[in-house]
C-alpha cells in the first residue's frame, strides 16, 4: 500500500511539475516556430507571398493560431489576456480589412490578413504566457538558440540551400549567406535582431550563452553582404543603451529619433536633394540603395496618385499600374515584376492610403518610445525593455528599405510586432506590479 502511494505520490509531483512548466514549453515551441518557420532552407526570392501560398506554412501558422488560442484561453492569466484588447490596434484590423477590399480579388486578401492576424496573435502568446522576465529570457534563448543554430548547421550542411548561388535569378548575390532564410536580405535584418538578443542574454546572467549568440549572429550578418543593416546594428543598439550610461530616457529617445531621422534623410531625402544623394554616395558607396531609388520614387508617384484610398492590402505592385508601365530608360532595374516596394513607409502608402498609414506610423514609431519610457520605471523590466526598443529602432530603421508591416509570417514583421506589442504589455501590465 506504502509503495502504490508513493508512486501514486510521485506521479502527482510530475504532473504538477509538468502543468507549472507548460507556459514555458508552449512559449518556447511557438517562439521556435516563427523564427523558423515551417519551410527553411526555402531557396527563392523574398517574396513573403510566396511563403505565405505554400501549404505547410499556412496549414502550420493554422495549428500554432490553434494552441496559441488554447493556451490563452487554458492557462494563461484572465487579466494577460485582456492586453490583447488595444482599441488602436482594432483599429488597425479594420482599416487591414477595409483595405483587403479595395482589390482585384477581395477573397484572397482578406484570407492574407487572416493569416497576417493569426500570425501576430501567436507572437502575442509569445509576450504573454511567460510569467517573469527571468522565464522570457529563457524562452528567448531556447528559440534564438535554434534559430541561430540552424542556419550555421545549414551553411555547413545544406550550402546550396543556406548560400546564394551564381545560378539562381540573383547571380550578384553569389556566395552571401542566407541561412535558413529565403534571401540574405531576410537573413541580414534577422541576425542583427538575433544579435540584440544575443546582448539580452548576457544581461540577463546567461553570460556564455549570451556572447555566442551576439558572436555568431555579428559574424553572419558579415557573410550576408548587407553593409547598411550592418551600420545600423550598433547604431540602434547604442542609442537604447545610453540610458544605461547617462540615466537619460529623453537622451535615448531623442538620438533614437536622431537616427531614423538622418536615415530618412539619406534615403528617401536623396531622391530630391542632391547634397543628400553626395552623402549616401559617400557613406554607403551606393547613392541608389542597389536600385531602390528608382523604386521609391515610382511609389511616392503612386501615392500622389490616390492618397485617400490607396490601392488595397499588399496589392499595388500586382497591378496591371505596374506590370504594364513603360520601362524608363534610366531605370536601375526591371520593378514591373517586383513583389514590394522595399519601404514600409512607401508600400504602406500604397496599400491603405495616406491617412490610414500615418495612423499605423504612429503605432509603430511614436507610440513604442511612449511605452519604453513607463516600462522602465520598473527595475525588473529594463532590460526586456531595453531589448524590445533595440529592435523596435533597428526595424524602424530598416523599414527605409525593406517592406515587411503585415506580411504574414514573415520573421522581420513578427520580431518587429513582438517588439512592439512587448513595449506595450510592459508599459500597462508589468510582471511584478
Amino acid at each position: 500500500m506504502a509503495a502504490v502511494q508513493a508512486r501514486q505520490t510521485q506521479l502527482e509531483d510530475t504532473l504538477a511539475r509538468f502543468i507549472d512548466a507548460l507556459p514555458f514549453i508552449i512559449a518556447a515551441g511557438l517562439f521556435s516556430a516563427l523564427m523558423i518557420s515551417f519551410t527553411p532552407f526555402q531557396a527563392g526570392s523574398e517574396s513573403a507571398s510566396e511563403t505565405a501560398s505554400n501549404s505547410a506554412n499556412l496549414l502550420g501558422f493554422s495549428a500554432l493560431g490553434a494552441i496559441s488560442i488554447a493556451a490563452l484561453l487554458g492557462i494563461c492569466d484572465m487579466k494577460r489576456l485582456s492586453f490583447l484588447f488595444d482599441p488602436l490596434g482594432f483599429v488597425v484590423i479594420g482599416l487591414l480589412f477595409w483595405s483587403a477590399r479595395n482589390t482585384p480579388d477581395p477573397s484572397a486578401s482578406t484570407r492574407a490578413v487572416l493569416f497576417t492576424l493569426t500570425a501576430a496573435l501567436v507572437a502575442a502568446t509569445v509576450i504573454l504566457l511567460p510569467r517573469s522576465p527571468e522565464e522570457f529570457a529563457r524562452v528567448s534563448l531556447v528559440a534564438i538558440s535554434a534559430a541561430l543554430g540552424l542556419s550555421w548547421l545549414g551553411v555547413f550542411i545544406f550550402p546550396n540551400e543556406a548560400i546564394h548561388s551564381g545560378a539562381s535569378l540573383e547571380p550578384q548575390h553569389a556566395g552571401l549567406w542566407r541561412g535558413h532564410f529565403i534571401h540574405k536580405n531576410m537573413a541580414g535584418p534577422m541576425m542583427t535582431i538575433f544579435f540584440f538578443y544575443g546582448v539580452y542574454f548576457w544581461r540577463c546572467g546567461y553570460r556564455w550563452q549570451g556572447a555566442l549568440v551576439a558572436l555568431f549572429s555579428f559574424i553572419f550578418v558579415l557573410k550576408t553582404g548587407s553593409k547598411t543593416t550592418l551600420g545600423f546594428l550598433p547604431v540602434a543598439a547604442g542609442a537604447v543603451l545610453l540610458y544605461r550610461l547617462f540615466g537619460s530616457r529623453a537622451l535615448t529617445i531623442v538620438v533614437s529619433l536622431l537616427f531614423l531621422a538622418f536615415a530618412t534623410a539619406l534615403s528617401l531625402g536623396s531622391l530630391y536633394a542632391k547634397p543628400l544623394s553626395d552623402l549616401a554616395q559617400t557613406l554607403t558607396g551606393d547613392a541608389t540603395f542597389t536600385g531602390r531609388t528608382q523604386l521609391w520614387r515610382y511609389g511616392i508617384e503612386n501615392i500622389l496618385q490616390s492618397p485617400w484610398r490607396g490601392y488595397g492590402f499588399d496589392n499595388f505592385w500586382n497591378t496591371p499600374v505596374v506590370k504594364e508601365t513603360e520601362l524608363p530608360i534610366d531605370a536601375d532595374w526591371d520593378y514591373r515584376g517586383i513583389v514590394n516596394g522595399h519601404n514600409n513607409f512607401i508600400d504602406a502608402g500604397l496599400f491603405l492610403g495616406v491617412p490610414a498609414a500615418a495612423f499605423v506610423l504612429f503605432l509603430f514609431i511614436v507610440r513604442p518610445f511612449f511605452h519604453y519610457v513607463r516600462a522602465t520605471r520598473d527595475p525588473a523590466q529594463v532590460r526586456q525593455a531595453d531589448l524590445f526598443l533595440m529592435i523596435a529602432v533597428f526595424c524602424m530603421v530598416d523599414s527605409l528599405l525593406e517592406s515587411f508591416w503585415f506580411r504574414r509570417g514573415d520573421p522581420i514583421w513578427i520580431s518587429n510586432f513582438i517588439a512592439v506589442f512587448g513595449l506595450r504589455y510592459l508599459a500597462l501590465m508589468p510582471y511584478r506590479r
